[in-house]
């Protein structure tokens, strides 16, 4: 009996180690130089790439989107809105600075989904 109680304590003690060695999800990159803490991997690459430069907002496209819709609204407010279809590589400029001080928030759309939101303040 003594002895059935031990093999099922090591099982059981074996399996929780396992379980929660398999449960980490984090990636570790091996270095050469000092030691790093644990990576996580986002769970997807976003199609947008944004950048504001003195006013003028732009968005490029990582990929072809068909039937896109980007609305600009400031302070909450929405302010301007444009569809179509984008190429990749294809950059959209928005210059904010034409409608004056606030916050913008830059929502785009595909499929009636949002993909894309983003917040600037001028």
């Amino acid at each position: 009996m003594k002895k059935f109680i031990l093999i099922t304590t090591m099982v059981m003690l074996l399996s929780s180690t396992c379980i929660s060695t398999f449960a980490n999800k984090f990636d570790y990159i091996p270095s050469t130089s000092e030691p790093r803490g644990p990576v996580r991997r986002t769970p997807h690459m976003s199609h947008i790439i944004d950048r504001m430069d003195n006013g003028v907002y732009s968005l490029t496209f990582m990929r072809a989107l068909n039937n896109a819709e980007i609305r600009i609204y400031q302070n909450g407010i929405l302010i301007d809105q444009n569809s179509g279809s984008f190429a990749k590589g294809e950059t959209y400029t928005l210059d904010l600075q034409g409608y004056g001080e606030g916050e913008y928030t830059i929502e785009v759309y595909s499929g009636g989904n949002i993909i894309f939101s983003s917040l600037e303040k001028i």
